[in-house]
């Protein structure tokens, strides 16, 4: 069922269930000789809770400290909110991909705005929608519009996203300062990033990255997560089977106030097979 601020400030339950995927570790690519070409390194990533954000008092000043945070720190976050940050605001459809300009109509036909609302009138409509102060400025309004879009596509029905992740591979200096200022629904999630090893070879080793919508439609069938990086060139791409794995799904029991009440894997993750290639990558070395 779809979930808004109010609604959630309105129940104050005592506790909420959701699902996440815990990502499986890829194979690791190696030469002949056993040398590691590939492999992964540990990150770390900010993720929100809706529902315990939104039962704490002034939500959106907390996320406004958030985003400022992150913006003094130089912590990149992504919104895939289609509307220009300036003003007169207008709409950047080009800078989405086709699912996500599914998402964003199916975001306005869940708050049953017409689809061809302008980018003005929506920014209005949200800001009074999202209950913002009169005194913000046009920056912050934008700011935390464009991050409450994301938070809000997480209750919209037949989406089926996760929670939404703010920011990904999060120093741990940067990390610390973010959890020092206690911003309610704000949790550290562990995950992997691919780590190459050497700068030979790099035409075969190829590279991964995120899915295209109709790389998407294929690969959704084996049950990979919407937001899963995939091979895109070289080994990572031609062995995409071997290297990934089956992701694992974590089923967490949340009170309202952030504490863990129970969590438990429905599925667990099964990491990648490795993949050992017939070159040696010191002779690769000595003939490039």
């Amino acid at each position: 069922a779809a979930v808004t601020e109010e609604s959630l400030v309105a129940a104050d339950a005592d506790s909420m269930t959701y699902q996440s995927t815990v990502e499986a570790a890829r194979g690791n690519i190696l030469d002949r000789n056993g040398n590691v070409l590939v492999s992964n390194r540990a990150s770390y990533n900010l993720v929100i809770i809706n529902f315990v954000l939104f039962n704490s008092e002034q939500p959106n000043e907390k996320l406004l400290q958030l985003l400022e945070l992150c913006d003094s720190l130089g912590i990149r976050y992504e919104s895939h909110f289609p509307v220009t940050p300036e003003l007169p605001y207008d709409y950047n459809m080009d800078a989405i991909d086709s699912s996500w300009q599914g998402y964003f109509r199916a975001f306005l036909s869940n708050r049953d705005y017409d689809l061809d609302i302008s980018a003005q009138t929506l920014m209005k409509n949200l800001r009074k929608a999202y209950k913002l102060p009169d005194e913000w400025t046009q920056e912050q309004v934008y700011k935390v519009i464009s991050i409450r879009y994301e938070l809000e596509l997480r209750s919209v029905p037949d989406i089926g996203m996760e929670n939404y992740t703010l920011a990904s591979d999060v120093s741990a200096e940067n990390l610390a300062a973010v959890m020092e200022l206690g911003v309610p629904g704000v949790i550290v999630e562990t995950g992997t990033v691919r780590e190459y090893h050497t700068q030979y070879a790099a035409h075969l080793l190829g590279y991964i990255g995120a899915m295209s919508p109709e790389e998407y439609a294929q690969y959704k069938e084996q049950n990979y997560a919407m937001n899963a990086l995939v091979g895109k060139d070289g080994v990572e791409k031609e062995f995409e089977n071997y290297l990934h794995g089956t992701d694992g799904t974590r089923v967490t029991t949340i009170s309202s106030d952030g504490q863990i009440v129970e969590q438990h894997y429905s599925t667990e993750p099964v990491a990648g097979n490795n993949v050992v290639l017939t070159i040696d990558i010191g002779l690769q070395a000595v003939t490039e």
